[in-house]
């Protein structure tokens, strides 16, 4: 479908405008009229969603700006309780459709209503310095339209569509010293209205300035710094943040460098308020909130927000001047606002990635007592929310694998020797156990506890723990084949294997969880590894009737201290191929 020429836009304009086209034509609808125009509006959400660039022949170098300008107008979307993925389903379910189909080089045009949208929203981009229409404008111009009781949006979207509106009406503005409700409604007011074309430069450009600095502190001062380059009045800036153990704020950011200049008392009131104030001496009379060391501090004008997001108070944000006749204007504080709210989300963000990093260690870290597939069972279920404390009882497979005389051969090693060695038959004991299913309960000095059959149930449980046993005797024997031609000491390990009722899962607190298995089971298969020589394996009667098929045995008595003698078998070869 062919494109007609369009005049300078912006990048999510055009992008809004080819996707109208792509609707009027889907709908067999020979021109775009606003319908289509709000439903491409709406389908930048998914192309962004789905990077369905080239599709579309969005530009590489305009993709942070698409993403900004959406993210700008979704957020002002989301505050009037308004769904673009609904609303574009039940808009495109209500068009009209026609019985004949367009040739496929028809060019969609725009119809006179949708016109007239361009037109006004060219208007209002051009009062306020711009040379391009911003998404806000189109938006802007066109909901009205869209709210004249157009029967192809659904009545449950006419109430968010009219606070979406509101929104984005400039709201008026009276007085020199405001006190601004700052809850994320910073965006309700286009920038547009009042910033020059550098200071627009420097908002769009502030979340990628920050978000490319190359850690959490150079993002803080990056942030800080820019508030001279936005407010030329200004001399000094601080960001305080409040501690999450002590609840106070403290000093993170600041700048000139060791002149930190803020109120404590101000910003502790702007974050309780969870509003943003001019301050300046002839407004103080009668409030004496921060006055006594912002007159101190020889301030003659500053500007207080709060570091707020997601409902969390973070910290507060500010800039003061103490030059004579330096002042900040209702214009600046709004600005001011939005800014602190940039900063608030890329500090939220910050905060979150670092707590999801630290609980994504604890849990990789839980987890490398499994296999590979069971550990992506486990991240599925712990991404859903069902990882969580408790245990079940059910059969299972105990492995016991100790290496013999290890007490006696690491006495006349090196310490750093001794644990090289421990990994090297470690490493090819788990891999072991891993490949047959298994997890890794612990490892108790040179021995390893293994479980088949749990943390998720595994009916081929007993046939899992005996391919490990003799995989593990396989693994151990080429290891040593190798170790002894580098002139290494070797080792040989005995192996116990029995079944039974156990409880087993992951227990602990939230702070500390860990998996375990606990039951007399797991006391059997201890005496049965116990009693095992040297690259031997012992089964238990119980878990040898599961599977006597599959290995030739020898009996062989196991004597205990209390409980008399066991019957166990000693494996002497596998019956058919693992």
């Amino acid at each position: 479908m062919a494109q007609q020429s369009l005049p300078p836009f912006s990048e999510t304009v055009k992008l809004a405008w080819r996707l109208a086209a792509e609707e009027a034509v889907h709908a067999g609808r020979p021109q775009i009229e606003p319908p289509h125009l709000l439903l491409g509006i709406c389908g930048v959400e998914r192309v962004i969603r789905e990077e369905a660039w080239e599709r579309y022949a969005v530009s590489p170098s305009r993709l942070a700006s698409v993403r900004q300008e959406w993210n700008e107008v979704s957020s002002v979307a989301a505050l009037a309780g308004l769904d673009a993925i609904h609303l574009r389903r039940e808009v495109r379910g209500r068009l009209p459709q026609t019985s004949f189909a367009l040739p496929a080089n028809h060019v969609a045009k725009r119809s006179d209503p949708t016109r007239a949208v361009f037109d006004q929203a060219e208007q209002r981009a051009g009062t306020v310095g711009h040379a391009l229409v911003s998404l806000f404008d189109l938006l802007g111009c066109l909901l009205p339209t869209m709210l004249e009781k157009d029967p192809v949006i659904p009545p449950h979207f006419e109430a968010p569509l009219h606070r979406l509106e509101t929104l984005m009406a400039p709201p008026p503005v009276s007085g020199v010293t405001l006190l601004l409700d700052a809850t994320r409604t910073a965006v309700e007011e286009p920038l547009e209205h009042l910033k020059t074309t550098a200071r627009e430069a420097l908002f769009y450009d502030l979340p990628l300035q920050m978000a490319s600095q190359a850690n959490y502190q150079a993002m803080l001062d990056c942030a800080v710094s820019s508030l001279l380059k936005f407010f030329p009045a200004a001399s000094h800036a601080v960001l305080l943040l409040r501690d999450r153990g002590s609840n106070c704020l403290l000093l993170q950011a600041h700048v000139p460098a060791g002149e930190p200049s803020a109120s404590m008392e101000l910003a502790e009131h702007v974050l309780e308020k969870n509003s943003a104030v001019i301050w300046n001496p002839a407004a103080a009379a009668g409030n004496d909130i921060g006055a006594r060391s912002l007159i101190g501090l020889q301030t003659t004008c500053a500007m207080y927000a709060p570091l707020s997001w997601q409902n969390e108070r973070l910290g507060a944000l500010c800039v003061d001047t103490r030059r004579a006749g330096s002042t900040f204007t209702p214009d600046d504080l709004r600005l001011f606002i939005a800014i602190s709210h940039h900063v608030a989300l890329s500090i939220y963000s910050q905060r979150l990635t670092r707590d999801l990093q630290a609980q994504n260690q604890l849990l990789e870290r839980l987890l490398t007592h499994f296999s590979p597939k069971v550990r992506q069972r486990l991240l599925e279920r712990a991404g859903r929310g069902r990882l969580t404390l408790g245990g079940e009882r059910s059969e299972v497979s105990i492995l016991f694998s100790d290496i013999r005389g290890f007490t006696r051969m690491s006495a006349t090693m090196e310490p750093d020797d001794v644990v090289d060695m421990l990994n090297a038959y470690f490493a090819a004991l788990v891999e072991a156990i891993f490949r047959c299913e298994g997890t890794v309960d612990k490892f108790i000095g040179d021995a390893i506890l293994a479980v088949f059959g749990s943390p998720d149930p595994d009916p081929e449980h007993h046939r899992q723990a005996l391919h490990a046993a003799l995989a593990m005797q396989e693994a151990v024997q080429k290891l040593n084949a190798a170790r002894k031609e580098r002139n290494q000491p070797t080792c040989e390990i005995g192996i116990g294997v029995h079944s039974g009722d156990v409880l087993h899962g992951f227990v602990g607190t939230q702070e500390r969880l860990e998996f375990t298995v606990v039951g007399d089971a797991v006391n059997r298969a201890s005496r049965f590894c116990a009693a095992a020589g040297p690259n031997e394996i012992i089964l238990s009667s119980e878990f040898l009737k599961h599977v006597w098929r599959e290995v030739e045995v020898e009996s062989r008595d196991v004597p205990t201290k209390h409980e008399g003698i066991w019957a166990a078998f000693r494996v002497l070869k596998a019956k058919l191929p693992r």
